[in-house]
């Protein structure tokens, strides 16, 4: 009898497939797989990645138009460590590949040495809905950061860098702080871009010879296609002294402003500043003082009824309106129907009480929350045991 053998050979189940060295990943657990080891990637699906994925090796990362979302419960999405870089890109045409997630950074770079931990953003928006998240945080001097486009969106800081920065492109929505955490000089290069926030820090040195830079613009689509080049020469010793507030949006070099007045029954005026191209009324709707009817002498009993360009009120303030010249704006308020709430105590010396209530809230209110004053017996010279009982419609 003869025994032949026969090799027997265990074939993976999913495997990467390279396309010219490029690895299509159509999988959450081939992309893990190729972030571990490197290389280049390009996404094949959108994913749902539950865990912080580290990066330990140059990487570039074609998002390709497809999302990854992280939902993992550790504080960072993905974490690029030393012996790692990353390189992220979109090529698709709509520009739609996006990392989103809701932890504290999307992405964080730490590197303890040189030629470690370089980030650039080609392309794609990294996104954290985390109400104190950053999209991108670099945690060290070592670190190279070139943005060349993009969108960066955190409620926290759209880029948080303890490192040089160079920005040529990209949408910032959310504050850039470049800082040193040991008194080194570091530098913040823009070229181009559009910024919400840019933060004054007194050993930075800004050199910015383009981009737009919105002041009191709350809305990123408020800014206008073309680009707005500013510029900004440094102080001599290359280092800008702290700003009182420096979270506030900056205006910065020759950004041009207008000014913009309210008025309301031409004698009440508040003069505003903002930048060109903002939009008008969401300007406006930044200051809801300006629609407080108090602040004009005026009681509850009227309301805000919109902005307009004339005394009149007959040309209304457009939803796309921009600044573009010193604007003058109406504010108008109308009376609104109120009922009055009389309170007879049939006490002598003791007077009425009123309150003004809203017709339309009037079928809602209860005599407690009026906060009309309750009677003590005591106060008012009755003696014996008697306690308040209550409000009635009939003596």
């Amino acid at each position: 009898m003869i025994v032949s053998m026969i090799p027997f050979t265990t074939l993976p189940v999913q495997a990467a497939v390279p396309i010219n060295s490029i690895v299509l990943a159509t999988s959450t657990d081939l992309f893990k797989s190729a972030v571990e080891a490197g290389g280049s990637i390009k996404l094949g699906a959108d994913m749902e990645i539950d865990r912080e994925l580290q990066i330990k090796k140059p990487l570039t990362l074609d998002l390709a138009g497809h999302t990854l979302t992280f939902t993992t419960n550790n504080n960072t999405a993905l974490k690029v460590q030393e012996g790692g870089s990353l390189v992220l890109n979109d090529s698709s045409e709509e520009k739609s590949g996006k990392i989103t997630t809701n932890t504290s950074y999307v992405i964080f770079s730490y590197a303890s040495a040189p030629e470690y931990g370089d980030i650039t953003i080609n392309g794609g928006t990294i996104e954290t809905t985390n109400n104190g998240g950053d999209a991108l945080y670099v945690g060290d001097k070592y670190i190279k950061v070139t943005i060349n486009g993009g969108k960066l969106i955190g409620k926290g800081a759209a880029l948080q860098s303890r490192s040089d920065v160079d920005i040529a492109r990209g949408v910032f929505d959310g504050n850039v702080n470049v800082y040193g955490n040991d008194g080194s000089l570091l530098e913040l290069n823009i070229t181009g871009g559009y910024f919400k926030n840019v933060q004054i820090n007194r050993y930075t040195q800004y050199n910015i010879t383009g981009g737009y830079f919105a002041q009191d613009c709350d809305v990123l689509d408020q800014f206008p296609s073309e680009t707005y080049t500013v510029s900004k020469t440094p102080a001599a010793d290359g280092k800008e002294t702290a700003r009182e507030y420096p979270y506030k949006v900056i205006p910065i070099g020759d950004a041009k402003s207008y000014n913009v007045s309210t008025i309301y029954n031409s004698n009440s005026k508040t003069i505003l500043s903002g930048t060109e191209g903002c939009k008008l009324k969401p300007f406006l709707n930044n200051y809801s003082y300006l629609k407080d009817p108090t602040r004009y002498g005026l009681d509850e009993s009227y309301r805000y009824d919109g902005f307009y360009y004339d005394a009149a009120y007959t040309q209304s303030v457009d939803e796309n309106a921009r600044l573009t010249e010193n604007t003058t704006v109406y504010v108008k308020f109308v009376p609104i129907p109120m009922y009055t709430v009389t309170v007879k105590y049939n006490l002598k010396d003791i007077p009425d009480s009123t309150k003004k209530v809203r017709q339309e809230q009037a079928a809602y209110v209860s005599f407690e929350s009026l906060n009309l004053s309750s009677p003590n017996p005591e106060q008012y010279g009755i003696e014996g045991n008697y306690i308040f009982e209550g409000y009635y419609t009939d003596p």
